[in-house]
């Protein structure tokens, strides 16, 4: 279970938390997928920074 949905699960009350967990589930892999992107997308753009200090 991805950090960041576990995080926000954490701040409902126990019963908006199972309804919360509920939708996680059904979306299944796919929200787990565009967390992946969004972490690579920062890796590229903290690169690219990298590159403009060097020159």
């Amino acid at each position: 279970m991805p950090k960041k949905v576990f995080d926000e699960e954490e701040e409902f009350e126990e019963g908006e938390e199972e309804e919360e967990f509920e939708e996680e589930e059904e979306l299944g892999e796919e929200g787990e997928e565009e967390e992946e992107f969004e972490e690579e997308e920062g890796e590229e753009e903290f690169e690219e920074e990298e590159e403009e200090e060097k020159f």
